[in-house]
């Protein structure tokens, strides 16, 4: 994720959170990328629901967020 209308001169100021169906999803190497492995398992149809906040550190009003769902076919 990118938000381009931060005020941010360094991303390390700015603090990403990754969910997936409403959980925290931790452990990315790089908080600006989320690489999702779905399970290949998975029944056909199932739902993933992506979200992702961004928040400046310095700026506490500074905030976006996007969500997306992500349905498994074939």
């Amino acid at each position: 994720g990118s938000p381009y209308f931060f005020n941010a001169k360094n991303a390390n100021d700015l603090a990403f959170s990754w969910t997936i169906n409403g959980k925290a999803a931790e452990g990315a190497e790089n908080p600006k990328e989320f690489i999702i492995n779905l399970n290949p398992d998975a029944p056909l149809g199932s739902i993933f629901n992506v979200g992702l906040i961004i928040k400046n550190a310095k700026l506490g009003d500074e905030v976006a967020s996007s969500f997306a769902r992500l349905i498994r076919a074939q």
